[in-house]
């Protein structure tokens, strides 16, 4: 898929809640994030990513379809050993059902993009500690 301009401003105006032992936070694309900084820093972390396998490419599919690849992404988290906390995108107009998405800690920005193209998703969030969130396109 190319890149979308409708798209990327539903993505950039996205409001990403993850809940983390620290509580919940609410990271948005391109701006700081001084809790979760302060939380990273105790934890050790620098960098973290944000992703999700439902609605690839951003085509709605069934709760049915999506709880199975929300699962797998689950599966290989754990598998490849990452700390992963739950969480959920919700879109700003509300006219976009909630997805729920994982928070993975010391996610390389590679490792993430593998990741969003082999779950079919057109974007995904990735940050280091000191950084904004930033927006990244998979396909």
């Amino acid at each position: 898929m190319t890149r979308d301009v409708t798209l990327e401003h539903a993505y950039r105006a996205t409001a990403y809640h993850v809940r983390l032992p620290a509580g919940e936070l609410v990271l948005r694309v391109d701006e700081p994030a001084p809790r979760l900084d302060g939380w990273l820093a105790g934890e050790g972390v620098a960098c973290w990513g944000v992703l999700t396998a439902w609605n690839p490419a951003s085509k709605r599919l069934s709760v049915a379809r999506n709880r199975p690849r929300q699962a797998a992404l689950r599966h290989v988290l754990q598998e490849q050993g990452y700390r992963i906390f739950p969480g959920e995108h919700h879109s700003a107009g509300g006219d976009w059902p909630l997805e729920p998405t994982f928070f993975i800690l010391s996610l390389p920005q590679n490792d993430a993009l593998d990741l969003a193209r082999r779950f079919g998703q057109n974007a995904f969030l990735w940050g280091e500690r000191g950084g904004c969130p930033q927006l990244f396109w998979g396909v």
